[in-house]
């Protein structure tokens, strides 16, 4: 949806399809939000392994490619998010659970969302079906996370895709190709434009030194005919515009490399934004069902409590 948000479209959250949004809460974890599980998964690691977890992220360069990339930190909690259908239940998502948990996973929390989308300029409703899906990465007898590697990932994909009657793309195992970023993806088209350009001043170069070594031949004989100097003014002209486009060419290449290099840069601070705001809004979420659960008990007590002092009252 971040391209709808780019283009200046309003996304909306339907009121009248929120009461259709679906939640699958695992009775290990309730009651708790994501932040006081992740405090009982600090605890537990420096209990196991006697020190603090790092969870700052570090930045590497790949042998491989020659690229940076950045590696996250301790994450015992992660979140994924998967496209669905108009009529997926909770229990579609009864393989991946299970094979969370044959591989050393525990599915937190899974919320389905039907209600979110936006209006087109005919006034006709885009949805964005989505299920937020968050796992305890964590195994609990050593403080560690699970270390799951491509095939293993690849394969939940597999598996998330069947449940969920979706179509798979084609897998880097199979293909060989290293899939990119969004930044990445951003990086290559500016680097290709980028080659094209410079083709074009290459063939703009050529013309030019052509031009003038003509320009060069016609001012020796400009003395000798009135039609050599017509052609000399003819030449100037065509020099002057190609010199014209040059400098524009030149001034659109820098302006794209720019541009090209701020979307990189906003891509990735929109991504770190919106993964944070993301976390914060669900630990309100998940804190405010809490105070929500919390006084609804109470209330029941004190019902149930005044409904048998009542009852104790009466003798017949």
């Amino acid at each position: 949806m971040e391209g709808v948000q780019r283009s200046g479209r309003e996304l909306y959250f339907f009121q009248d399809l929120t009461h259709t949004n679906r939640s699958y809460e695992n009775p290990r974890y309730k009651g708790k939000s994501c932040a006081e599980i992740f405090e009982l998964q600090k605890a537990r690691y420096k209990d196991l392994v006697g020190q603090e977890p790092n969870t700052k992220d570090r930045t590497v360069i790949s042998k491989k490619t020659g690229k940076e990339r950045v590696i996250s930190g301790w994450s015992p909690i992660r979140e994924g998010v998967a496209p669905i259908k108009e009529n997926t239940k909770l229990e579609d998502f009864k393989p991946f659970i299970e094979w969370a948990n044959s591989n050393g996973l525990n599915v937190i929390r899974i919320d389905l969302h039907f209600d979110e989308g936006y209006e087109d300029e005919e006034n006709e409703r885009k949805m964005n079906r989505h299920a937020h899906i968050v796992v305890d990465w964590m195994d609990w007898s050593t403080g560690k996370t699970a270390k799951l590697n491509a095939a293993k990932m690849s394969e939940a994909q597999d598996i998330m895709a069947e449940a969920l009657g979706m179509e798979r793309g084609e897998s880097k195992i199979d293909t060989g190709k290293e899939h990119l970023s969004p930044t990445e993806q951003k990086e290559k088209k500016a680097e290709e434009h980028y080659k094209e350009l410079l083709k074009k001043i290459e063939e703009l170069m050529n013309v030019k030194t052509g031009l003038v070594a003509k320009i060069e031949d016609s001012w020796k004989y400009k003395s000798a005919a009135e039609e050599g100097e017509k052609k000399i003014k003819q030449f100037l002209a065509r020099f002057e515009q190609f010199r014209k486009e040059y400098e524009e060419l030149v001034t659109n290449l820098k302006k794209k490399l720019s541009e090209a290099e701020k979307e990189a840069k906003t891509a990735k601070n929109e991504a770190s934004s919106l993964r944070e705001k993301n976390n914060k809004q669900y630990d309100e979420i998940y804190k405010l069902k809490s105070v929500v659960r919390h006084w609804k008990d109470k209330y029941e007590d004190l019902t149930t409590g005044k409904e048998k002092s009542q009852s104790k009252g009466f003798k017949i």
